[in-house]
């Protein structure tokens, strides 16, 4: 007799790897149940579609406990999210059954750019000049400190979404509103969550900095990888 493949709960959101992607590289490993929030617009329209390939816990408006409580979550043998905004969300769910994932401190830091570019100072890794601009006010003190070109993007985000480089303040301002405005669509950026920053050349940044920043000794555009 078979043995039964360990239960695996995946968290879905915008910016994870497709359904079928995910249950390709689990198969004969593991017996993946996605967990789907209806609240969230890229998993809305999914859902039905996941539904068809694969086990679906519905997880819509259900807190930590309850989630964990639902039938197709008993006797989870791991948890994993491939979506950067679903991260906190994993780490809790993996803290409350003592599973391996990051735990809740390290999850908060690692999808906040800004605390991580700060904690990356103080551990002598690499020191990144970063301003967070909460308002349009805060784009020219910013700027000042980081210097052009700069790279705006959001504190928190995924998929390098709503991340360009700048080169002026007007340029900054027009991205700022374009990025921020309630009809900019899916992953728009609350204003309070919006930083400033300039990275190291040698730092794969875009995936870990707030907004603006600049190559230090570059006169021109950035074009590396890292100002994506």
């Amino acid at each position: 007799m078979t043995a039964a493949l360990p239960r695996l709960a995946v968290v879905f959101d915008f910016g994870s790897a497709s359904p079928m992607t995910i249950l390709a590289s689990a198969r004969n490993l593991a017996d993946v149940v996605f967990l789907c929030d209806r609240d969230l617009p890229h998993v809305r329209p999914l859902i039905d579609e996941i539904r068809a390939l694969a086990r679906v816990a519905d997880i819509t408006g259900l807190t930590d406990d309850e989630i964990l409580a639902h039938p197709d979550c008993a006797a989870l043998a791991g948890i994993v999210t491939f979506s950067e905004s679903q991260i906190n969300r994993a780490a809790a769910l993996a803290a409350r059954l003592g599973l391996a994932f990051l735990d809740v401190d390290t999850a908060a830091a690692v999808t906040d750019k800004y605390t991580q570019r700060r904690m990356l100072a103080e551990a002598g890794v690499q020191d990144t000049t970063c301003r967070i601009v909460r308002d349009p006010a805060g784009l020219g003190p910013a700027l000042d400190a980081v210097g052009l070109p700069a790279i705006l993007k959001p504190r928190s985000g995924a998929a390098s979404a709503r991340t360009c480089t700048v080169h002026s303040l007007a340029e900054a301002a027009e991205r700022w509103r374009s990025f921020t405005e309630p009809d900019a669509g899916p992953g728009a950026v609350p204003p309070s969550r919006t930083p400033v920053r300039a990275p190291a050349p040698s730092s794969s940044s875009s995936s870990c900095c707030p907004a603006m920043r600049r190559w230090p000794g570059r006169t021109g555009p950035t074009t590396s990888r890292s100002s994506r």
